[in-house]
């Protein structure tokens, strides 16, 4: 039995398209196979598209893969002159000719071609004259001398059956007037040189099929046995392009996916054996045959690769992921500097440790790096983390630090889920409430490994560093009967104006907010005040809004009250609620008067969206004491 040879022959003209990818997949497990040999061929004939960048981007990305061919790449641009003297020999036998026809003939074919809406057609006009009729100055191109009448059937293992009439099939260039050699006749000639007994490639490759056996027709030589297999398809069932996202190969693994994963899911795109999804590489070699290649294009489903890069992921043994993780990390984002982090054996160890939390919620190799960098190195938090510790979970923080920084205990996952149960218990929460605060401040997420788990990677000195870090400022804490004194205090040292300048800007903008009048509650006074006071916050200017507040309250007293009731709805820069906030309590400490609106003011700083947790607490208290 004649040894099975498929090749994969790319043109080095930009990336390993995914697309190619899988066609040198299908090839090199239909060579494993059959215990046959797979070659690789560079079709860089186009010397002005053809780049040294492509042709390494083309073995860098077949060998990330892990699609190791058969012998040395070879190179077709270097086989020219072997094209050249096949040619040569078809002139010779009659089974081509010299074509004299200038480019002004031949575009008006194309003319008469696109006038009748049919695919341009060489009509032949040189095939049976003679050469001393040519037109002086004209250098001759070689075309192959076709068979006008009958049928070329293509035998396709994929297509079946496929004919074409050969009418339609004119007489194609072998070789350029400037003697250059073209694809269509250095595909044959290479593919006949290297022993290729199957060519497996794209079905927008089926028409040159049928022109192609026809020159092997006029070499006498045997087709190879041929496999057409349907393109790749985006979500949207269009030709998969750039506007699908990742095309070329090198760009999953900067996505940070694994390559048998890849591997498994581009050869599931158009074979498959019943609904199985998962194959080991051996299993794929063991079950591959091209008679379980369907005809329809499949559609490429980016979250059914990532999920299947997830399950390889968690099946991987922790060692080899982290091998994995190491080999590929310069190329993901951020894996530089964790790169040169894991230089120190204390950092590569807390990784190590770190990988069989962080694996089960990642999916590609790139979210796994960003779990094991929120874990290692300072991150800056997200949106949804900082909310969870505005809102109350700076208490959390706060009075947990100081439990868990005991020093008579060892600091150990077990230890740590003590403490915190115990607390949890004594305050009447479910750990959850707890542990959410707590992944917030360590990794600035909320999601990570177990957070008994990222307490121990992390260690204790920088867990309790990253704690302190997001817990209530120290004026805020251990409050007590003196609670409003110290805080009058501290805000009164924080709006002290910082130059005269700046105050006689600031009187400008209030004495024009105070003279606004109106209907309409944007444009009274308090509103216009309202939006100032707002204004302000941004700009972080804590004395310009105690002087517009203080200004509105001389001014308009019971206006200032509705600004201070306004503010825990409408505002969200810390400062100016802790100021205001503090501002509404003193109302209801020294007037008294209404206890109804002010138990209304405490409920508001309850339910606000822009909750200050150290105020409300303080809220608490004085209610109580009013009462």
């Amino acid at each position: 039995m004649t040894q099975v040879v498929t090749r994969f022959a790319p043109s080095p003209t930009g990336f390993l398209h995914i697309g190619g990818a899988r066609t040198a997949m299908f090839n090199w497990l239909y060579a494993k196979r059959f215990g046959g040999r797979f070659l690789l061929r560079i079709e860089d004939t186009d010397r002005e598209r053809s780049t040294r960048a492509a042709v390494d981007a083309i073995i860098d990305g077949l060998a990330w893969l892990g699609l190791k061919w058969d012998g040395e790449a070879i190179s077709q641009f270097e086989r020219a002159e072997r094209h050249r003297e096949v040619a040569e020999r078809l002139l010779a036998s009659g089974g081509a000719y010299r074509c004299y026809a200038s480019q002004e003939e031949l575009e008006a074919m194309r003319a008469q071609a696109r006038l009748e809406g049919k695919p341009m057609r060489y009509d032949g006009r040189w095939r049976d004259r003679d050469p001393s009729e040519a037109p002086p100055g004209v250098k001759p191109v070689i075309r192959l001398r076709a068979r006008q009448d009958g049928e070329t059937i293509v035998e396709d293992k994929v297509q079946g059956k496929v004919t074409f009439a050969n009418k339609d099939l004119d007489d194609l260039v072998l070789l350029r007037s400037n003697g250059d050699p073209t694809y269509m006749l250095a595909v044959v000639v290479d593919d006949h040189d290297m022993g290729v007994t199957h060519i497996i490639r794209g079905d927008d490759h089926l028409t040159n099929a049928a022109r192609q056996m026809q020159i092997y027709a006029a070499l006498g030589w045997d087709v190879p046995v041929m496999a057409h297999i349907p393109l790749i398809h985006g979500p949207d069932g269009a030709k998969l392009s750039k506007r699908h996202g990742a095309l070329g190969v090198e760009a999953y693994r900067e996505k940070g996916y694994l390559p048998a994963a890849l591997r498994n899911y581009l050869v599931r795109l158009g074979w498959s054996q019943g609904d199985r999804e998962f194959f080991s590489t051996e299993e794929l070699i063991a079950a591959f045959d091209l008679s379980a290649i369907g005809r329809s294009p499949s559609r490429f489903d980016f979250a059914k690769l990532e999920n299947m890069n997830g399950h390889y992921m968690r099946a991987m043994p922790d060692a080899e992921l982290l091998a994995a993780l190491i080999k590929d990390m310069r190329y993901l984002q951020g894996g530089s500097d964790m790169e040169k982090m894991l230089e120190e054996k204390a950092v590569y160890d807390s990784l190590a440790a770190a990988i069989p939390g962080l694996k089960q919620r990642a999916k590609t190799l790139l979210e796994l790096l960003d779990g094991a960098r929120s874990l290692l190195m300072p991150q800056d938090m997200t949106t949804e983390a900082s909310a969870i510790i505005s809102k109350g979970g700076n208490i959390y923080l706060t009075e947990l630090t100081p439990l868990l920084q005991n020093d008579s205990r060892e600091w150990n996952a077990t230890s740590n889920t003590e403490v915190i149960s115990n607390y949890a218990t004594v305050h009447g929460m479910k750990l959850g409430q707890i542990a959410q605060p707590l992944r917030a401040a360590l990794t600035g997420r909320l999601t990570s490994p177990g957070i008994f788990d990222v307490m121990d990677v992390v260690g204790k000195e920088e867990t309790l560093r990253r704690l302190a870090a997001h817990a209530l400022p120290q004026v805020f804490r251990s409050l007590g009967s003196d609670a409003t004194d110290k805080l009058e205090r501290h805000i009164e040292e924080s709006t002290k104006p910082n130059n005269l300048e700046e105050d006689q800007a600031v009187r400008e903008r209030i004495n024009a907010a105070l003279s606004q009048q109106g209907s309409h509650e944007y444009i009274t006074p308090s509103g216009a005040t309202l939006t100032l006071l707002t204004e302000l916050a941004r700009e972080g200017k804590l004395a310009a809004m105690s002087q517009a507040y203080n200004a509105l309250k001389v001014k308009y007293p019971e206006n200032a009250q509705y600004v201070a009731s306004s503010v825990p709805a409408k505002l969200t820069n810390g400062y100016f609620i802790k100021f205001l906030n503090l501002d509404v309590l003193r109302v209801v400490q020294w007037e008294q008067k209404n206890p109804s609106w002010a138990q209304q003011s405490i409920t508001a700083l309850d339910n606000s969206e822009t909750f200050a947790s150290e105020i409300a607490q303080m809220a608490r208290r004085i209610a109580d004491n009013i009462q």
